[in-house]
Parts: C-alpha cells; sequence; structure tokens
C-alpha cells in the first residue's frame, strides 16, 4: 500500500532536483533554458554538465562591466549601509556631543565659575544614563554614542581639575561608569560589570596606595603587580562568572546541555576574558610609565618596570582571541614607549633609544618569520616561563623600590 506514496515521493524529489538544475559549459558558463544548442553556440561534441544552481562555479568571463561592478559593491561587506551606517552616524553623533559637552564647561571654567569641574561631571554623568536607556529602549550604536560622548566630556573635565591625583581619580570613576553604562546599555551585564568591578579594585587600590604612601612609583608598582595577577586568573573567572565550568559539570551529572547554551556561555566567557584582559593591561601599562619615574631610585625602577613590561608582554601569548592579545601587546608598546621617554629624559643617555628600537627590529622580524609548529609550541613553554619568572621578580623588587632593603640595612647594619 505504501508503494504509490513512495513512487510520488521519489517523483516528487527528482522533479525537485531537476528544476533546481542546470546546464553548463566545462568553464562555468549558464545555458539559457529558452536558446537552443545552435543558438547557444555549442558546437557539436561539446561536453555539457548538469549541476546544482548554487553549485554552479562563477563564469571567468564578464560581459557587462559596469553591472558586475555595481553588484561586487553591493557584497563588500564594509558598504555604508545598514548597520554600518547607523554605528558610524552615531559615532559622529557622540563626537559632536562630546564636543559640545566640553566645549561648555571650557566656557564656564573661562568665566571663573567654580562649579565648572562638577557641572562637567555632572553632565557626563546624564549623558552616560541617557545612553544606558536608549541603549535598552531604542538603539544599541545611538547608546553607546551617548556613553562615549559623556566619557569624553567627563575626561575633559578631569585633566581641568587640580591636583593631578583628584583628575585622575575622577577620570577612573567616570571610565567605571562608562563600562556600567555600556553594560546595561548592550544588555550583556556580565563581560561589562566585571571589568567595572576589576576597574574599580585596581583604581580604588591605587588611590588608596597615594593617599597613604604619598609616593606614586610605589603606589603604581604595586597596582601593576595586582594588575599583573588579574591577568593570570582572568581565563579561570570568566569561565566561572559565565558558568560555562558549570556545565561541564552538569554534564558529568547526566544534565542536558544544549549547543546554544554552551555556545552561548563560551562567547560571554570570552568577552568576559576579553573585558578583564583589556581593563588589567591598561592598568599595567600606565604603572609601569609611573614607575619609571622615579628618579631617586634609578635600578628599582629601571628593573621593576622591565619585570612588569615583561611579564605583561609574556602573558599575550597564552590569549586565543585578537582582541584579547592585541589589546596587551598595545598596552605594552604603549607602556614601553613612555617608560623609554621618562629614562631617557632621567638619564640623557641614548642608551633607552637603542633599546627601543632593537626591541622594534626584533618584533618586526617576528611578524615576518614563520615557525613550524612544534617550534612554536617550544617558543610558548619558554615564554609560560619567563613570565613565572617576572611575576615573581616583581616582590623582591617593589620592596626594593619601598626602601624596605635600605631600612633593614640601616636597622641591623
Amino acid at each position: 500500500m505504501n508503494e504509490p506514496s513512495s513512487s510520488r515521493t521519489a517523483t516528487a524529489a527528482s522533479t525537485a532536483i531537476l528544476m533546481s538544475s542546470v546546464l553548463t559549459t566545462s568553464v562555468g558558463i549558464t545555458l539559457e533554458s529558452s536558446l537552443t544548442l545552435r543558438q547557444a553556440g555549442i558546437s557539436d561534441g561539446s561536453m555539457l554538465y548538469l549541476r546544482d544552481e548554487r553549485d554552479v562555479p562563477a563564469a571567468p568571463d564578464v560581459y557587462d562591466v559596469p553591472s558586475f561592478a555595481a553588484e561586487s559593491t553591493e557584497r563588500l561587506p564594509a558598504v555604508w549601509a545598514g548597520p554600518l551606517r547607523t554605528v558610524g552616524l552615531a559615532t559622529v553623533a557622540g563626537l559632536l556631543m562630546a564636543a559640545a559637552g566640553s566645549s561648555f564647561v571650557v566656557l564656564l571654567r573661562g568665566t571663573g565659575n567654580r562649579d565648572s569641574a562638577m557641572i562637567g561631571i555632572a553632565i557626563g554623568a546624564t549623558l552616560m544614563l541617557l545612553g544606558a536607556i536608549a541603549g535598552r529602549v531604542r538603539s544599541v550604536p545611538g547608546g553607546l554614542a551617548l556613553v562615549a560622548a559623556g566619557l569624553a566630556t567627563a575626561g575633559s573635565t578631569a585633566f581641568m581639575v587640580s591636583p593631578f591625583a583628584t583628575g585622575a581619580l575622577l577620570l577612573s570613576a567616570a571610565l567605571v561608569l562608562a563600562v556600567v553604562a555600556s553594560g546595561m546599555a548592550t544588555g550583556k551585564y556580565i563581560p561589562f560589570l566585571s571589568s567595572a568591578g576589576l576597574l574599580l579594585l585596581l583604581g580604588g587600590l591605587w588611590a588608596v596606595l597615594a593617599l597613604s604612601t604619598r609616593d606614586q612609583p610605589l603606589s603604581a608598582g604595586i597596582s601593576g603587580i595586582v594588575a599583573i595577577f588579574a591577568l593570570g586568573v582572568a581565563p579561570r573567572l570568566a569561565t566561572v562568572l559565565t558558568g560555562l565550568s558549570g556545565l561541564d559539570d552538569d554534564q558529568r551529572q547526566g544534565k542536558r546541555i544544549t549547543r546554544s547554551t554552551t555556545l552561548d556561555a563560551v562567547h560571554a566567557a570570552h568577552a568576559t576574558l576579553t573585558g578583564w584582559t583589556l581593563t588589567a593591561a591598561l592598568v599595567a601599562g600606565v604603572a609601569v610609565v609611573v614607575v619609571a619615574t622615579a628618579k631617586n631610585r634609578p635600578v628599582w625602577a629601571v628593573l621593576l618596570a622591565v619585570a612588569l613590561l615583561g611579564a605583561l608582554t609574556f602573558r599575550g601569548l597564552a590569549l586565543p582571541l585578537l582582541a584579547q592579545r592585541a589589546g596587551v601587546y598595545v598596552a605594552a608598546a604603549g607602556a614601553c614607549w613612555g617608560a623609554t621617554q621618562v629614562f631617557a629624559l632621567a638619564t640623557k643617555q641614548p642608551l633607552w633609544l637603542a633599546v627601543a628600537a632593537a626591541l622594534a627590529v626584533l618584533v618586526l622580524v617576528a611578524s615576518v618569520i614563520k615557525v613550524r609548529e612544534q617550534t612554536a609550541a617550544r617558543l610558548r613553554v619558554i615564554a609560560s616561563r619567563l613570565e613565572l619568572l617576572c611575576v615573581l621578580a616583581t616582590i623582591p623588587l617593589v620592596l626594593g623600590l619601598s626602601g624596605a632593603y635600605t631600612q633593614l640595612g640601616q636597622t641591623f647594619g
């Protein structure tokens, strides 16, 4: 009784295959179904192919250059249309709002208004709040543009505040608020809020140390060490916060784990790891430059800056994604740049410029040399050991920067 229905099913499938198939030449030119072989210019003995329309290779010849150019342009990923147009216009709008807010604060300061700094901070906070609301209600790019405008306004205001430590503290607070607002605007709470928490922790630690010790290089050195440790624990903490490690435990217990749930957890873990990496790398890079300013303790300053810079650079080799590794490398390069300038100005010697140039040549050579996978694995092991050595070296070096060894020598000498 099933034979007629099976026959109809097979016939329908064959018909569908034939309807979606086309005749092509050996070079991929599709023949028009309305033309005869002679009209299509097919000579006797030519080989024709019956292919699915989706598998037909592109024709090697172009017969209409303007149409082909227009179609190729529309297929490019960076066309000013759709989401890219929204992001581009939102970015321009954010810059214009930041310019307006910053100019208003500068104008108030020029008139002698004592509350200009607080007004600037209030404008920045208001823009960030509006950005968080707009991102959740209307448009994520528009919300992020408002958040960026608020950060730019608050940041420019913070640099007008004296003393410098107070301005830096206000800038850190503005960064934390901007990260929190970005999390609310995008709905990605774990990556952004965890990054804001880390920034608040590192910035708060730095501020407390600076106020208690009155020693900026020392407080920067301790904060840089904490940032390096945060980089080390970031992968594990990211899997815990996003629940990725818990999925493995659930699977052992016999629970059903769906593909979509696992992918969401993986993406959230990578986003959290990226946020932590960029935040910790930024703090560590700034710490290297500030440590280098300890002119009265040049030996300890140089050694601690080199140890922090080495630990930051080698940590980047263990990170998988482009944003993570590029963030670490950019922070390390910026820190090397800043520390080199500080050391060169302090010593009046071109040695540090030569060291920076040598490092640049080394990185340039590494970018053009292709190594085998076995060699790359050995290099990663060596880099991991060097990273551990740099991290362990930071503890005695920061003690030397604090003057602990000098005090011990005076006590027991």
